[in-house]
């Protein structure tokens, strides 16, 4: 028994391979969050242009960072939307996806990244369905029956984990006989050739050989019940998708846990902790556990349909829970950066210069909304925080800080009383700068302070709700002794 589904690889699929975030390609951007997400996620929209919230630029850079190791889930979901005329390929230049060109086609990668970034995304998410390889081919016959079309998605499996997913359109099912069916698909990281994923009908496994990044060469991936494969519907990753990073009140269960490679299982919205996939893919690690060192109930893993290797996947942790990220390099010197999203603010430490063997620790304490940086090497790391408001929302960015082995720096956020906070410990006399931008419904503004001293446990805060924009002066002051009270005034001009 044979099925097609009338898509063909020759002309039906990107005439380009999959490909990362090399020189001169485009992924989101703001009117493409602007179009996942409406305008919940712009501060200001003037001329149908979007100017993002905070939080919402970046979750953008967090997507647009895990797109380095492949944009195949976006392929694999336009290339079939292209196919039925649910988009037409004609406003990307061409008849069919075949005769798209790539190179200065910049609404066509948009359009790739923004179907890429679904598979964070309600309704996408929960409408994924995991399913064993004989009823993949079930799904996939009816679905071609009624017009419907899927992306496969599948993992590698290594020692237990899934890891290196990949996603591929399924186009066609042939039985060859002896209990051996065939689904031919367009894998995006071979155009213009047809590959077949094996299915073994008596054990109900499944065999099929590819790579999850293009550059690298093709491995084994093969499955059954210990690791099935996930049938994602195409409309549904082409309809508006529900903010995952909005404010709690908008947000309901859009950081839910994904089934298939998703351990564990909660309810609720969640905490997001972000690595960046370079940093990953150089053997920086990422342990997330409890305040006190244990594992977290319900937190989960999700590991992206993009090449990740030993890649810690994105992490997800109950809102209104403490934990600690451990930040483990274990091979090699590499950068890190670490972003902790929740909904309507987020924290991050960025360009954290990871040498071999360190382990660096970031404490964030939602009660307190304060993210604490501390480390054994003796580091500098950028310190960022930022929030949404419809009057006026913030980021800061503390950095020009060279922590000593052991040393610390706390940052926190009070939008009750408008202040923010950054305390140095363990490093002796410092000095800290920070930048400030406002972003309003009618401008965006700046402030960039001088290098302020700090002695070991001071803190400098930061009236930023009193500040009335450039050429103000900014109210800054000193807590000598942590009780939260400015007991120096440093008034800045603006």
């Amino acid at each position: 028994m044979s099925s097609d589904s009338g898509f063909k690889v020759e002309s039906n699929g990107f005439s380009f391979a999959n490909y990362g975030n090399e020189d001169g390609v485009v992924n989101l951007d703001e009117a493409m969050m602007h179009k996942l997400f409406g305008d919940q996620v712009c501060a200001r929209v003037e001329g149908g242009s979007c100017t993002l919230y905070p939080t919402a630029q970046k979750w953008m850079r967090s997507i647009n960072d895990s797109m380095d190791g492949g944009h195949c889930f976006g392929m694999a979901g336009l290339a079939w939307a292209m196919y039925q005329d649910t988009i037409d390929p004609q406003q990307y230049g061409g008849p069919d996806a075949a005769e798209l060109p790539f190179q200065g086609n910049t609404n066509l990668q948009r359009e790739l990244a923004s179907v890429f970034a679904t598979q964070f995304t309600q309704p996408t998410k929960s409408a994924v369905s995991v399913v064993s390889a004989t009823e993949a081919v079930e799904m996939l016959e009816q679905g071609w029956a009624a017009g419907n079309g899927y992306v496969l998605a599948l993992y590698r499996l290594v020692d237990g984990k899934q890891i290196d997913g990949h996603a591929i359109t399924p186009v066609a099912v042939a039985d060859e006989g002896n209990g051996v069916t065939t689904l031919s698909v367009y894998d995006n990281n071979f155009p213009d050739q047809v590959k077949r994923l094996e299915i073994n009908t008596a054990d109900d496994t499944w065999t099929y050989r590819t790579s999850s990044d293009p550059k690298d060469d093709p491995e084994v991936y093969k499955g059954g019940s210990n690791n099935e494969l996930q049938l994602f519907p195409v409309s549904i990753m082409l309809a508006p998708q529900t903010c995952p990073f909005c404010d709690v009140a908008n947000a309901d269960d859009e950081l839910e846990a994904t089934a298939g490679s998703t351990e564990g299982e909660t309810e609720g919205p969640l905490t997001a902790v972000f690595l960046n996939q370079q940093a990953g893919h150089h053997g920086v690690r990422l342990d997330v556990v409890g305040a006190d060192g244990q594992p977290i109930p319900g937190a989960s893993t999700y590991q992206p349909f993009t090449a990740g290797g030993t890649d810690p996947g994105v992490q997800f942790i109950p809102n209104e829970t403490p934990f600690v990220v451990r930040i483990d390099a274990t091979r090699m010197t590499q950068n890190a950066d670490v972003t902790i999203m929740g909904q309507g603010a987020y924290w991050s430490a960025d360009r954290i210069d990871m040498v071999p063997g360190a382990v660096e620790e970031i404490r964030f304490d939602p009660a307190t909304a304060t993210v604490s940086y501390l480390t054994e090497m003796g580091s500098s790391p950028d310190i960022a925080v930022g929030f949404d408001h419809p009057d006026a929302s913030y980021r800061f960015l503390f950095g020009g800080l060279k922590l000593a082995k052991g040393g610390s720096l706390d940052v926190a956020l009070d939008q009750q009383r408008g202040i923010v906070t950054a305390q140095v410990g363990g490093s002796g006399k410092s000095k800290v700068d920070f930048v400030m931008d406002r972003i309003t419904a009618n401008r965006d503004q700046e402030f960039t302070s001088r290098p302020i001293p700090l002695h070991e446990n001071e803190s400098i805060v930061i009236e930023y709700a009193k500040w009335r924009g450039p050429g103000s002066p900014v109210p800054i002051g000193i807590d000598m002794d942590g009780d939260g009270v400015i007991d120096e005034e440093l008034v800045r001009g603006g």
